[in-house]
């Protein structure tokens, strides 16, 4: 189902046939695919009554009452429109707008075959015609009759140019279709524009920004009308998100009324807002302009992230936010104990609270542990140990957690489940994914070779940074880094050296190498993967590699406390002696285990994501921060998985969607050539009636002398895109005496 948002004001003087036309819509939209939810914002009293009348007349019409007698906001509207949606899948709709059944079809199964519902980074919009009232009528008519004729009619005279017919088509119109949660993300609507005009353009742009799906038009912040297949302006880029749909024949009607910024002040803003589009555009790009998402209202939680909201890692929390209900950012520095912390949720009535790696400074692991003690719940947010794997745990963190008890994961999986398994651990090694950068594959002969091992078994050692959380909360037997490293030293010395060799890796952010004696050491930036696939087995103090290493289904044998030390999937030392024991024992890995692992994670404990990493260097150690995340799924913060998909690679320059429509990318674009000036020129010219030729070349004349070269010329071979653009005084009123306000930017 597709909930279909339609915002609405009635006019107090009955401007036009407003209740008639909704009566037309509830008509028309099938009610099997489509569920209507009316946000009426601040209809007048002595009006409101039509709304409850038309409710009776259509039932499974909801009509949400927004108390507001402020000017009316259409993006507000539509934001809370949203929020009280219940379908995965929303549309917006305007009183204006219509299309037939058939058409209402086609949309909807559009949105099914892009499964809207499970792919958050896709969206699109129905292409608009905006009829004039003589095509309103004509339109209407051959509606009454035939539906579906209607449509291809005004499909048809866009096609051909029938003025008379239309205004205009905007294929970028705000008749938009998307997934409810990934607008949540996008923050919808930004309340800076009041009224009306000029919302829809800002939020396309924070919306695309978060898709990127296209590259950007040619002078991509400038008002440009899109005209001629010219590839200029935010417009024609805007215009992509309904190219296709256009292609297929899909669009919808808006039929002609009264002008209504002659009686509704919120339509008096537009310029307004325009003046200040382009600086909001630019702003959001440089992170100045920043739109929260908004909170699912329909998620009954009341959360608190104690962290800036002005870190980095917040920032990359944003998918994951709507999920948690109402939500609010305060950083550890705002109280002076975890005692305070403590008072704060019971007096604001908290009942969650999330915790960026909950042992990252002592501060914070006080509270948290306070935060336990008690009972209070907590989610704690870090990255998991496969690749863009990420964990919001309820139950604890890392190995202190109960999300990873063997009651929960260790039962026979059905053939689909061990498939999908096989096929993950597959996807790693073919696709080498990693947890930090490694160079590229070279095989595990190529380090037999390189590293002069000859023949012997390679006992792995990857080495974790000294002060990782993991190893100061969670180091277990070995108690600390440094004793770990006085094991690899007794290991390395105690075996059989002529049938045995430690190979030793540092960790990737680490620059200096410890002492060992006795060990080969393998270049820092070695591919991990084929040192995995060298070795004959594997020792960390609790590393995520060594899950990987599991799955690869190499023994591991762990020194420290890790979540994944299971029976059968890894083996404990507790003291140096039995390290060594370990080593040289016969060890097999239980694959029926590591499967059902691995599934267990990738399917109900991980979330996953993207990410995009900041590199810190502090007195000689780099620490990657987390800058952004583009979650394709986030578990654990509901009684559902919240699924977004993945991102789709962006359309090349050569895209039939971009060329389709004589659109260019020019990278860095030279000043126009004058080559067919006199045809372009001429091309132009004859958009103007024979009066507003006279006037223009008079114009031309007159103000000439006065103008700079490049504006000569650009007056010369474009008049209408230099009129369309014009910010002048006089030029300005030129346009607006030559050309149709459909082809202004003011």
């Amino acid at each position: 189902m597709i909930t279909v948002i339609l915002p609405l004001r009635l006019s107090e003087i009955r401007l036009y046939d407003e209740i008639e036309r909704l009566d037309r819509i509830a008509e028309t939209i099938p009610k099997d695919r489509f569920q209507i939810l009316i946000v009426d914002f601040g209809t007048c009293a002595e009006r409101v009554g039509e709304l409850a009348r038309f409710s009776e007349r259509h039932e499974g019409v909801e009509i949400l009452r927004v108390d507001d007698d402020g000017p009316f906001s259409i993006g507000r509207a539509r934001d809370i429109g949203v929020q009280h949606a219940k379908t995965d899948i929303v549309m917006f709709h305007d009183v204006d707008f219509l299309c037939s059944a058939d058409t209402y079809q086609r949309i909807y199964k559009e949105a099914a075959a892009r499964k809207l519902d499970r792919k958050g980074y896709d969206f699109f919009t129905v292409p608009t015609i905006f009829l004039t009232d003589a095509g309103t009528r004509t339109y209407l008519d051959l509606f009454a009759k035939d539906p579906e004729h209607a449509d291809w009619h005004a499909h048809n005279s866009v096609l051909r140019g029938k003025r008379a017919f239309f205004q205009h088509a905007a294929l970028g119109s705000s008749a938009t279709v998307i997934n409810r949660y990934f607008y949540l993300v996008s923050g919808g609507h930004d309340p800076a524009f009041r009224g009306h005009g000029a919302e829809d353009f800002e939020f396309y742009h924070r919306l695309e920004s978060l898709c990127r799906r296209a590259p950007r038009s040619n002078r991509y912040y400038e008002g440009i009308p899109y005209a001629n297949g010219n590839f200029s302006g935010f417009r024609a880029f805007f215009a992509l998100f309904g190219q296709d749909i256009w292609m297929r024949g899909i669009c919808m009607v808006h039929l002609d009324h009264p002008r209504r910024e002659v009686h509704d002040r919120a339509y008096g803003v537009s310029s307004q807002n325009f003046s200040m589009l382009r600086r909001r555009m630019e702003d959001y790009d440089k992170a100045v302009h920043v739109i929260k998402p908004i909170g699912d209202i329909q998620v009954q939680e009341n959360t608190l992230l104690l962290m800036s909201p002005l870190a980095r890692p917040a920032n990359a929390l944003r998918m994951a936010l709507p999920a948690l209900g109402k939500h609010q950012f305060l950083p550890e520095d705002a109280f002076n104990t975890p005692e305070d912390v403590a008072a704060f949720v019971e007096r604001e009535s908290i009942t969650q609270t999330v915790f960026l790696n909950p042992y990252g400074n002592e501060k914070r692991a006080a509270i948290y542990d306070l935060f336990r003690s008690r009972g209070l719940r907590t989610i704690a947010f870090d990255r998991g140990a496969l690749p863009d794997s990420w964990f919001f745990d309820r139950e604890g963190f890392l190995a202190g957690s109960g999300l990873y008890r063997r009651e929960l994961w260790n039962h026979p999986l059905e053939p689909g489940q061990e498939r999908h398994a096989r096929a993950y651990i597959r996807s790693l090694r073919e696709d080498d994914k990693h947890l930090e950068k490694n160079d590229t594959s070279m095989g595990p002969e190529y380090w037999r070779n390189r590293l002069g091992v000859g023949e012997r078994k390679v006992i792995f050692v990857a080495l974790q940074r000294p002060k990782d959380v993991a190893i100061t909360t969670f180091a277990g037997p070995v108690g600390d880094f440094d004793t770990f490293l006085d094991w690899v030293n007794d290991l390395a010395t105690s075996i059989d050296r002529t049938r045995y060799v430690v190979v030793v890796k540092t960790h990737p952010l680490e620059t200096e190498r410890p002492e060992l004696d006795g060990v080969v050491w393998c270049p820092d930036g070695a591919n991990i993967h084929d040192l995995i696939d060298l070795c004959e087995r594997m020792v960390v103090i609790n590393s995520g590699s060594g899950l990987i290493a599991a799955a690869f289904g190499k023994p591991v044998i762990v020194c420290g406390e890790a979540f994944y030390a299971h029976p059968g999937i890894c083996w404990a030392a507790t003291t140096s002696e039995e390290l060594v024991e370990l080593c040289q024992q016969r060890l097999v890995v239980d694959e029926d285990k590591v499967l059902r692992f691995v599934h267990y994670l990738i399917s109900k404990a991980y979330s996953f994501g993207q990410s995009e990493y900041k590199e810190i260097n502090t007195d000689g150690a780099v620490t990657k921060i987390v800058s952004n995340i583009d979650f394709s799924v986030i578990r654990c913060l509901g009684a559902y998985d919240v699924v977004l998909g993945q991102r789709s690679p962006r359309l090349p320059d050569d895209a039939f969607l971009l060329t389709s429509a004589g659109r260019t990318i020019v990278r860095n674009p030279p000043v126009q050539q004058a080559a067919g000036s006199a045809q372009n020129s001429a091309r132009d010219m004859y958009r103007f009636s024979l009066s507003g030729r006279l006037i223009w070349l008079g114009y031309r004349l007159l103000s000439g002398p006065f103008q700079g070269e490049k504006t000569r010329k650009k007056m010369e071979l474009y008049p209408v895109a230099f009129l369309a653009e014009a910010r002048n005084p006089a030029n300005r009123l030129m346009g607006r005496i030559l050309l149709p306000k459909s082809l202004r930017d003011f």
